[in-house]
């Protein structure tokens, strides 16, 4: 597999794609920026090996982490965490559950609508996630070939 530091890498190169494509989609400037930010940080904190305790991302939470680990634990690498659609999902998901409180205070200060453009934010993560399985994918090819 890629190492932690190519995936970061990637997240970072393929941000554009995100925010090109849904500035196409929207032309909103603010929704791509929001696409860029989404895809950054899907890339080095959302990554599909937050299953995966020794992973750059999941180390990346610092004390924080204590709310991954039990994804980490019931998650089987390369299981559900890295179908592409389902493993976004199941880390929103699962983001939504641990951090309920803070989304729900948010909710209640600021106007949900403006929080949440979610098909565009979603858009940003599963295109910063693809990017990781593709590089997964051509990266066990080539071993393969070995």
């Amino acid at each position: 597999m890629p190492s932690g530091k190519t995936h970061d890498r990637l997240a970072w190169l393929t941000s554009p794609i995100s925010a090109i494509s849904i500035y196409q989609a929207t032309q909103s400037p603010d929704l791509a920026a929001l696409g860029w930010v989404a895809h950054v940080f899907s890339g080095l904190y959302l990554s599909p090996d937050l299953d995966l305790q020794h992973s750059r991302p999941f180390k990346r939470w610092g004390i924080l982490k204590v709310f991954w680990w039990p994804y980490a634990k019931a998650i089987a690498h390369r299981g559900i965490s890295h179908v592409p659609l389902l493993g976004t999902a199941t880390r929103l998901l699962w983001m939504a559950i641990a951090f309920w409180p803070v989304s729900y205070l948010l909710s209640r200060v600021y106007d949900a609508a403006w929080l949440c453009p979610g098909v565009w934010l979603f858009v940003a993560l599963e295109i910063a996630a693809a990017t990781h399985y593709v590089a997964d994918s051509i990266s066990s090819f080539i071993k393969k070939r070995r």
